[in-house]
């Protein structure tokens, strides 16, 4: 198909530069999701516990008030 060697050097080449293009955009892909997750875990968490706190110290101040 290909008749000369450096023809086919220069595809092989062409193809290994996307392949990796690809490979590292999926990673970094990867890892940016598992960032966000990561952050949107932490926010939930931090948001429950402060509503906990929040809801620790309401009944409080309803018998202060009452």
């Amino acid at each position: 198909m290909i008749g000369e060697p450096w023809l086919a050097l220069l595809y092989a080449t062409f193809f290994s530069v996307v392949l990796a293009n690809l490979l590292c955009f999926a990673a970094i892909h990867r890892v940016g999701t598992a960032r966000a997750a990561l952050l949107s875990t932490w926010s939930r968490s931090t948001a429950s516990s402060s509503a906990g706190r929040a809801g620790r110290r309401s009944p409080s101040r309803a018998s202060e008030v009452g």
